[in-house]
């Protein structure tokens, strides 16, 4: 096998794993009820990596958004615009220069990042509950390591994300 049928085989058992690696956590019910019912999301994924973004980075500028999230300047005015109407999020000039916005969480922002966390604790302890301790480590250094790599590739193909 040559080297570019080998990265082909390869993307396509990567990808193949990670949809059924994310499959079997979105549909995990820690209840043991039956398949996971998702809830209805009345947010775009732009909204939500930008809202991640700005949680991560509180008081981040909207050109680091941009570059963080992989999107453009006018997605991120527009995604932000409507977190804004929202009132997840709020704008306020930078004092130290007036061209320049920060966005923050609003307190109903914070609140609901809250009860994302509260809500991935509990789906996530559903899951890892069903694991013996070796298994659990097992899983953590793996993700360790796959979050590494994932990492370094992201860094080599978009450069580090760093402060404006």
């Amino acid at each position: 096998m040559g080297a570019e049928e080998d990265v082909a085989a390869q993307t396509e058992r990567i990808g193949f794993l990670l949809s059924q690696i994310m499959r079997g956590i979105f549909h995990f019910d820690p209840k043991g009820k039956g398949r996971r019912r998702h809830k209805r999301m009345d947010f775009t994924l732009a909204q939500i990596r930008v809202m991640r973004i700005v949680s991560d980075h509180e008081g981040c500028r909207m050109g680091e958004i941009a570059k963080r999230a992989g999107i453009s300047m006018p997605t991120v005015t527009g995604t932000v615009n409507r977190l804004v109407e929202a009132g997840i999020l709020a704008r306020e000039r930078d004092p130290n220069d007036r061209r320049s916005v920060r966005v923050h969480l609003t307190r109903k922002g914070r609140n609901m990042r809250e009860q994302h966390r509260r809500r991935r604790t509990e789906h996530l302890g559903g899951m890892l509950h069903r694991l013996n301790p070796a298994e659990r480590q097992e899983l953590a250094t793996s993700m360790e390591k796959i979050h590494s790599i994932v990492s370094k590739l992201a860094d080599d193909v978009n450069g580090p994300v760093g402060e404006e």
